[in-house]
């Protein structure tokens, strides 16, 4: 049908990312909604150490910062987050 070409035609650009596009896709789209708690099953997994590196730094400031870029001055009013996620090995929790 019409309805189901039109569907295809919009989802036709996420064919062409790669795996780990996707995962990093993903969790922007879950950080965007700027959750309270957050939990993830080895968000590390598919990254190279340095982009590793980076996605747990951006875990650990959505936790400390209580979300991401929102206004410093309501810092303290937001409710804290928590961020759950399972790791490969012990220096992914360091």
């Amino acid at each position: 049908s019409a309805k189901e070409d039109a569907e295809a035609a919009e989802n036709s650009w996420l064919e062409n990312l790669t795996y780990t596009e996707k995962v990093k896709l993903h969790l922007a789209r879950a950080l965007l909604m700027n959750p309270e708690v957050l939990v993830l099953q080895r968000p590390l997994h598919h990254y190279d150490a340095n982009t590793a590196k980076m996605v747990l730094q951006l875990l650990k400031t959505h936790v400390e910062e209580r979300g991401l870029a929102m206004p410093a001055e309501t810092r303290e009013t937001r409710r804290p987050r928590t961020c759950f996620f399972t790791v490969e090995d012990k220096s992914q929790a360091e």
